[in-house]
């Protein structure tokens, strides 16, 4: 249901963008900082589907791509939140906020892809590529540790995170 919601509201940000942006809105309405709510919504979409999967028991294959689907929305946000529109409108701290939380969440979700791969990989006896997957896994887990943000509630559950990987 929460996944419908953050689709609906992409659509959103999509249809105001696509048709009303000829027009003289309010500067929080502009076609980058628009584009930027699309991705970021639509990634939180994903997010919810990666969830349910997860829950389901899907095949690892399936929540790797999922998880990948998400690091590149949000990549694709970050890539927008670095328009001119959008640094003009945008008040700098909060900006700097939302490109972390972006790039943290990138780094995260691109993280789990990596992990979920990597049964993938030992499941076709490919153990070598499992170990580099896992590996690159652990590198941008301790990327996001790097990450400065306002809230430090998300350091444990990266530590936890880091922890549960490198017990594969």
């Amino acid at each position: 249901m929460t996944c419908n919601y953050f689709q609906q509201a992409a659509w959103l940000f999509q249809h105001v963008r696509d048709n009303y942006s000829g027009l003289d809105l309010t500067s929080d309405l502009n076609e980058d900082i628009l584009t930027f709510k699309y991705y970021v919504m639509l990634a939180q979409a994903q997010e919810c589907v990666l969830e349910k999967s997860i829950q389901d028991k899907r095949t690892q294959t399936t929540n790797a791509k999922v998880a990948s689907q998400i690091a590149n929305f949000y990549k694709l946000a970050l890539t927008n939140s670095d328009k001119d529109n959008f640094k003009n409108n945008v008040d700098p701290t909060i900006s700097k906020e939302m490109k972390n939380v972006c790039l943290l969440k990138m780094n995260f979700y691109s993280s789990l892809a990596n992990y979920f791969m990597s049964f993938a990989s030992v499941d076709q006896s490919k153990y070598g590529e499992a170990i580099g997957l896992i590996q690159q896994s652990e590198i941008k887990l301790q990327e996001c540790l790097k990450i400065k943000l306002a809230t430090k509630d998300y350091h444990e559950t990266l530590k936890y995170t880091i922890e549960l990987i490198q017990l594969k």
